[in-house]
């Protein structure tokens, strides 16, 4: 099935329990790209949940590589990506490091400050977190 920005998707969660082989993930990050790109889901969320696709798909990718499933011309991920998800490279790596960043953090999702914010600051406010737990905790 094939979607536009308009009527693509929401961009749900993973399933811990759930194993995603990669020509799935690929078709899932290419609907998210989709998603993203309507100004109306382009929110932490969802930005956190295609960065925890993304890194299921980091470790998918990886896994068949070294296995020999994957003949891919490039052994880096971001490459892959951008070649097969129409993801741009440094939208998956902001996506990435912003789910790695934040996921001890989930009430960070709720805050209604851009993403470009967190691009800029993230790194501070991760650490400032990390260093007052019973702050973020509340």
């Amino acid at each position: 099935m094939t979607y536009d920005e308009i009527n693509a998707p929401c961009i749900d969660e993973p399933m811990s329990q759930a194993d995603y082989d990669l020509p799935t993930l690929q078709q899932i990050l290419e609907t998210a790209t989709l998603s993203l790109s309507c100004v109306e889901r382009y929110q932490l969320n969802n930005i956190y949940n295609v960065g925890q696709w993304l890194l299921l798909a980091r470790e998918s990718f990886r896994t068949a590589k070294e296995t020999g499933r994957l003949v891919f011309w490039s052994n880096s991920f971001v490459d892959w990506v951008s070649e097969r998800c129409k993801m741009s490279k440094t939208k998956a790596y902001d996506y990435m490091a912003f789910t790695e960043r934040f996921a001890a953090f989930p009430k960070v999702l709720k805050c209604q400050l851009p993403f470009e914010w967190f691009k800029t600051n993230g790194r501070r406010v991760a650490a400032y977190l990390r260093a007052n737990d019973q702050a973020a905790a509340a």
